[in-house]
């Protein structure tokens, strides 16, 4: 397993954005639920709001924002999941 694994969400054909697989997991974790947390926060402040005058511009870069956060954790969880140990049937 290589030791950086890039974000699925650089818009470049380069990415410049890795997560380092070999991290502590609590670090991992604590990385990835900030943006979870970030990402959800932005959805939920959508919810409070009128947005029925919103300008088009304005509800993409909330909803950008909060999806690349989104998106951001979900690919640490990934690399996560691949260094938990799998359970076997017995261990459910």
């Amino acid at each position: 397993m290589t030791t950086y694994h890039p974000l699925t969400t650089s818009p470049a054909g380069t990415p410049v954005l890795l997560i380092d697989t070999q991290a502590p997991l609590r670090l991992l974790h604590e990385t990835a639920y900030a943006r979870i947390r970030a990402g959800t926060a932005q959805l939920e402040t959508l919810t409070s709001v009128t947005v029925r005058n919103i300008d088009d511009a304005d509800l993409y870069r909330l909803t950008n924002g909060a999806y690349l956060l989104l998106q951001d954790g979900l690919d640490i969880l990934d690399r996560i999941q691949f260094r938990l140990p799998l359970e076997t049937p017995s261990q459910a």
